[in-house]
């Protein structure tokens, strides 16, 4: 319904209020579209993508099946035996993919903390998968006993800004802020960002040295 039209009819001196209020009442049926319609419209279009994603399922199994049909016997025995391999190869991952995420959780690790980069240590072999995600979480726990030690040894040598917010983070130096960068990505299981500040911190430290 537009403003215009409906300031004009309540406007109009010849309308009584009922000849105003059935005006009103044709102008919301003719542009109220109900909720059923909606639905139905939305159902439809799901219906038509399920629909169009499952015509292009049959007609890629129809080629496959129609290039079968094209393979000589030995042909055939290779493409099965490439199938065969490819699925026990997906079920040997899926088992290694369970086994880093166990030694990720017993580490205490969250799964959005290794989300990000377990594809890239999962693979057939289950132990080497495992030895990876151990050797993960080993330099997390070193990575955090270091933090520990650097924030120790700057607050006793007197390198690290009093508390209590009396000097702002610029103020620190470039060292110190990359301590507590460094901090905050290990509190958060930042595991990219965790390997930047600890190189950064080692580049400071030589540079004092």
């Amino acid at each position: 319904m537009e403003k215009e039209e409906l300031v004009k009819l309540l406007s109009n001196a010849e309308l009584d209020d009922n000849a105003k209020v059935e005006a009103i009442q044709k102008m919301v049926d003719t542009s109220y579209v109900p909720a059923t319609v909606v639905a139905n419209e939305r159902k439809a279009n799901k219906e038509a993508i399920a629909n169009k994603d499952k015509a292009i399922a049959d007609i890629t199994a129809e080629y496959d099946e129609f290039k079968k049909s094209k393979m000589t016997e030995e042909e055939k025995k290779t493409l099965e035996a490439k199938e065969k391999e490819k699925a026990y190869n997906e079920a040997l991952k899926k088992l290694s993919t369970a086994t880093a995420k166990t030694v990720f959780a017993s580490a205490g690790l969250k799964e959005e903390d290794y989300s990000d980069f377990i594809e890239d240590i999962v693979g057939t072999d289950e132990e080497k998968t495992r030895t990876l995600a151990e050797k993960i979480c080993q330099t997390i726990t070193k990575q955090k006993s270091d933090i520990a030690t650097k924030m120790k040894d700057s607050i006793i040598n007197g390198t690290t800004p009093p508390p209590a917010g009396n000097a702002s983070f610029s103020a620190k130096s470039k060292k110190d802020q990359y301590i507590q960068l460094l901090e905050e990505a290990t509190k958060k299981n930042d595991i990219n960002n965790m390997v930047y500040y600890q190189r950064l911190v080692e580049e400071e430290i030589k540079k004092e040295n």
